[in-house]
């Protein structure tokens, strides 16, 4: 297994709505507890002779809504898994590959969590745009610095020591995070 030419792209993007969400595509997945990523959700075209055996595009898609100058402004943050855009080589699905993306996207789960918390906390104000787009990029900033030390300890993923370490790191702060 090449693991340690695995390389990943992280799309950290965000999409702020001001009157209706847009519903996202069946090409989507929604980070879930019960419903865990497998190699059928990686519908992308494999690129060929770039020396990588897959990639996999997450992000934490993050929102919000302000029907009137007086009403609540109601938030949401979603973890997304985009089917489309992420291919593994057939012959190269391994089980601890399929680890590496699995602990990935619960990073970007473990982020979301931790800014709907935030966004729960902190009064948006009249005017939400500012205040949201700080705590978003704030919370992007802390989702870039942690899946690169992810990325680094784990070395791509060939580490499987470190690997299931991490996987169980991530596995407390879900659990910690829980109902957030």
């Amino acid at each position: 297994m090449r693991l340690s030419l695995l390389w990943m792209l992280v799309t950290l993007s965000t999409s702020l709505v001001c009157a209706q969400q847009k519903p996202l595509s069946a090409d989507t997945l929604h980070w879930s507890s019960s419903r865990p990523l497998t190699w059928d959700d990686f519908k992308g075209k494999p690129i060929e002779g770039i020396g990588f055996f897959g990639e996999a595009y997450c992000q934490d898609a993050a929102n919000f809504e302000k029907a009137s100058t007086f009403s609540k402004t109601k938030t949401t943050v979603t973890a997304i898994f985009d089917k489309r855009n992420s291919w593994v080589d057939p012959t190269q699905k391994t089980d601890q590959g399929l680890l590496y993306f699995q602990v990935m996207f619960n990073l970007f789960e473990v982020h979301a969590r931790e800014l709907r918390k935030k966004l729960k906390e902190t009064k948006l104000g009249m005017n939400p745009t500012k205040v949201f787009q700080q705590l978003h990029g704030e919370s992007m900033s802390m989702l870039s610095d942690e899946y690169g030390k992810f990325r680094e300890e784990t070395k791509a993923g060939s580490d499987l020591s470190q690997l299931k370490h991490w996987d169980a790191v991530v596995q407390q702060k879900l659990l910690n995070l829980q109902g957030n």
